[in-house]
Order: structure tokens, then sequence, then C-alpha cells
């Protein structure tokens, strides 16, 4: 089987975590879409770098609980 990437990216740079939070179920549908229409199989980062490296591998998930 063929790979297919799809391509996130990084996004913007925010200041607040409420303005950098993405759902995670939000996050999961938009993967879960491209792999049932796109057929896609593989996803990278883009590194928003177009002279050098252009992708990066995604990192791992780490839990940040709230002090507030």
């Amino acid at each position: 089987m063929d790979k297919v990437y799809a391509t996130i990216s990084a996004g913007s740079v925010e200041y607040g975590k409420e303005d950098a939070e993405v759902e995670i179920d939000d996050l999961i549908q938009q993967l879960e879409h491209v792999r049932d229409t796109e057929g896609a199989t593989h996803i990278v980062g883009l590194s928003g770098n177009y002279r050098g490296a252009q992708y990066v591998r995604l990192g791992f998930v780490e839990v940040d609980y709230d002090e507030d």
C-alpha cells in the first residue's frame, strides 16, 4: 500500500492557551476526514521554513494541568 501524506500546519503564535487551543475531537474529526475522503495514511507537520527543512515530525502528547 502506498503512503498518502496529509500535512498539518503548526498554526500561528498566540499569547494565551485559550487563543491557541484546538479541541481534541475537532482535530480527530479533521484527521478522520482526510483519511476517509482523501485516503491519507500518514501525517506530517509543516515547519513554515521554505528555505530549509520543510517538515517536522509531530511530538509526543503531554498533559498540562491549568493552575488557575
